[in-house]
């Protein structure tokens, strides 16, 4: 298999250039989940010249969430840290109306273009966040040596800055030649897919139910210039596993303690005994363990992170339900109280046969070679748009995850990350060629 896709013969260099341009402008400036306020603002802009409906802010989350005053009432995050970022982004912009509807972490949006013609729901979903990652200086570093580094200690490191920019490539396309198609284009800009699932809160609203055909994209993973047309990915249930014990001098009265830390170290390794599941991919790890009790102290308090990944919902479930016993059986053995914090939670799609068939279709029609096209393709990674997928997919419609492979420089979370930037026009390419296959098998 050759390591590169050759480009499509009707590569349009205005179009590359375009996609490329909000790329990096999106790049300079990451925001963490839940306070894309600067990115969803941005995004609200150049969708509303193109003559998109636009939801967003508290309109677009009230009807899913009618007694939600604040995002972290949702979502596991530190409310202060979302205020802070929008009082920051307030400042710049004072008296923003864009802004205005999103104070309490209502970021993201969803805008609509009907045809005005009888035809097929289609919905596409692209992620706007950024990681806590300070960004490489490196001149061997693209966005270094082109001068469009993040100016903040955050960055694009998955790249949703590309995502971003491929949906908006793709809304003006639609808008320009809506005269040619049918049916109703409806596209998500996500907040929220790094840690605290915003795809899990997206997934309540009511516009899944009424899609026909649903996809979601990424680019990289594969670390190969590719295409998989349905992108499985493990299900995931992450904790912070936190031990109560009481406190005693270590010398003087240790039989008064019961020790914490001992019961949070026994956890770590029976949890590693767990079997794991013959029905397919299953993976556990600890991080971020933590007692901060000196060394004459039997420990009262020790927690740590623990995550859960299975090829399925079911294999995911098991890994759990073995943890859980695992820690309470700990701390009955220890004398000490044992909790489990959930800090987020992926599942496992299905993707729909329909929708990836089209895609295959659409794959082809953009000039790529049928042997740089995989069908389907399980990552280990996790991936919260399958929330999305599945509500799609219980509703009748066929939801698919396509990846459009390319190496990525380090990796992804990496302050090198980076991809090829071409891929961002096939991506664009290849999602108009889908919505051009969907309203050719509607007819």
């Amino acid at each position: 298999m050759t390591d590169r896709i050759l480009p499509t013969k009707d590569i349009d260099q205005g179009e590359l250039e375009e996609v490329v341009r909000l790329r990096r402008h999106f790049h300079q400036r990451p925001e963490l989940a839940f306070t894309e306020f600067w990115t969803t603002r941005e995004i609200c802009q150049y969708l509303q010249g193109l003559g998109y409906s636009i939801q967003y802010g508290k309109d677009l989350y009230k009807n899913a969430y009618p007694s939600v005053q604040h995002i972290s009432e949702l979502a596991a995050l530190d409310a202060n840290l979302v205020d802070e970022a929008y009082a920051q982004v307030t400042s710049e912009y004072p008296n923003d109306p864009w802004l205005e509807q999103m104070q309490g972490g209502f970021t993201g949006l969803i805008a609509t273009l009907d045809s005005e013609v009888s035809g097929p729901t289609v919905g596409f979903r692209f992620d706007i966040d950024g990681l806590p990652i300070k960004e490489s200086a490196e001149s061997s570093h693209l966005p270094s040596s082109n001068s469009f580094t993040s100016s903040n200690e955050n960055m694009h490191a998955c790249g949703h800055d590309g995502h971003t920019s491929i949906g908006l490539a793709l809304a003006k396309q639609i808008s320009e030649q809506i005269d040619q198609l049918t049916g109703r284009f409806v596209l998500v800009f996500q907040p929220a897919e790094e840690g605290p699932s915003g795809g899990k809160v997206f997934a309540q609203f009511s516009v899944f139910q009424q899609l026909d055909y649903f996809v979601a994209l990424h680019v990289g993973i594969l670390d190969a210039r590719r295409i998989v047309c349905g992108l499985s990915f493990l299900s995931l249930k992450s904790f912070t596993v936190r031990f109560k014990g009481t406190n005693a001098h270590a010398a003087v009265s240790p039989e008064l303690g019961r020790n914490a830390l001992l019961a949070a170290c026994s956890a770590v390794t029976n949890i590693f005994a767990i079997s794991r599941h013959s029905d397919g991919v299953s993976r556990m790890n600890v991080g971020q363990f933590h007692s901060d009790n000196p060394a004459n102290v039997i420990s009262g308090l020790a927690e740590f992170e623990l995550e859960l990944r299975g090829q399925s919902n079911e294999i995911c479930d098991f890994l759990y339900q073995r943890a859980q016993d695992v820690l309470q059986g700990i701390a009955l053995a220890y004398g000490v109280e044992v909790e489990m914090e959930p800090l987020g939670e992926y599942v496992m799609a299905e993707n729909g046969a329909a929708s990836v068939q089209l895609m295959k279709q659409a794959v082809l029609d953009a000039g790529v070679p049928e042997e740089l096209i995989t069908d389907y393709e399980l990552t280990p990674g996790s991936e919260d748009a399958t929330f999305m997928m599945n509500e799609v997919n219980r509703s009748g419609g066929s939801a698919s995850y396509l990846c459009l492979g390319s190496q990525t420089f380090g990796g992804h979370h990496h302050p090198e990350f980076n991809f090829d930037e071409d891929m961002l026009l096939y991506g664009v390419d290849i999602l108009w060629r889908y919505i051009q296959r969907v309203n050719e098998s509607e007819k």
